[in-house]
């Protein structure tokens, strides 16, 4: 079986995170986090900061599959990669 690395625990833990949210918030009988995100899409004060940081993850998390030269003139505009490289050299 392969090794789990450090950024795979990371995800295995968001996961267990949102599907507990979620298991809490239904028994509840409140909104899940699925309704609040779409609740917010439809708001229209709501909508564009959604919008923006939906943008911002997904260029994060779908960077390795930009091309090089397209990445590195999008790095500027991810927030998420600039805080990890900032923290990762005192690491």
């Amino acid at each position: 079986m392969p090794r789990v690395r450090r950024g795979g625990w990371g995800w295995i833990g968001l996961a267990v995170y949102v599907a507990a949210v979620d298991v809490w918030l239904i028994r509840a009988r409140r909104p899940t986090l699925s309704q609040v995100f779409g609740d917010a899409l439809k708001h229209p004060a709501r909508r564009w900061p959604v919008v923006v940081a939906w943008v911002a993850i997904t260029l994060h998390l779908f960077g390795e599959l930009i091309p090089p030269r397209l990445r590195s003139a999008l790095s500027p505009i991810d927030p998420i990669g600039a805080l990890a490289r900032a923290i990762e050299p005192r690491v």
